[in-house]
């Protein structure tokens, strides 16, 4: 090979490992691929002045409002009234109820067996017929208590057990005749469950006297 053929050929080499080493200069390393950063989610910023809190998420305003249900008020049932108690009437006096034999006369009876009757008794009266008296029925046979307070007639009283047999007879005083002060409490001698009161004198007129047995009936039994 000649001289200038060589130096072509040379040429040549010399300007293809230039182009080769140009090439490789140009072309980088390939590198990792940068995955862009994640947006930071926005966060409540605090308002330092007054210590609050400021949320960045918008409050939506079209949301409907929910009705409120007024709730239905309850109705309380009035109490039904109560029957009013009512008042019986005293009863009339003067009204015979019952008969009764004790030693030799028959009476007729006014009866007197509750406690108002009974704290009534023959008060405020000026007379009594000589056949007629008050009989004083209690609950059980104990130990009777009289007095003539507002009484105006003096009276005989018989006492009488359960058996209906004469325990004590005792004469009572008219409270206008004694002072109220010294006004006398007349006690059965023994318990009694019966209470005969007649016009001072009869019980001796009619022989009534303790252990005597009064028979007794009631009207319309």
């Amino acid at each position: 090979m000649s001289a200038r053929k060589f130096s072509a050929v040379s040429w040549i080499l010399v300007v293809v490992a230039a182009l080769s080493a140009a090439c490789s200069s140009s072309s980088p390393e390939p590198t990792a691929t940068s995955v862009p950063p994640t947006p930071e989610t926005p966060t409540a910023a605090v308002i330092p002045t007054i210590g609050l809190t400021f949320d960045p998420t918008p409050t939506p305003t079209n949301v409907p409002s929910v009705p409120t249900i007024a709730e239905t008020p309850t109705t309380v049932a009035s109490p039904a009234p109560t029957e009013t108690a009512r008042t019986v009437p005293p009863k009339p006096i003067n009204v015979i109820e019952a008969t009764a034999t004790l030693g030799s006369c028959d009476f007729q009876l006014e009866v007197a067996d509750d406690a108002t009757e009974r704290g009534r008794g023959l008060m405020e009266r000026d007379s009594m017929p000589i056949d007629q008296g008050m009989l004083f029925v209690y609950d059980f046979q104990q130990e009777l208590n009289f007095w003539m307070k507002n009484t105006l007639i003096p009276l005989d009283i018989a006492f009488l057990n359960d058996v209906l047999q004469v325990v004590d007879v005792q004469t009572m005083i008219p409270e206008h005749e004694i002072l109220p002060a010294l006004l006398p409490i007349y006690t059965s001698a023994f318990p009694a469950k019966f209470a005969l009161e007649v016009n001072a004198g009869v019980a001796a007129d009619c022989g009534i006297t303790p252990g005597v047995t009064m028979r007794l009936t009631y009207l319309g039994s």
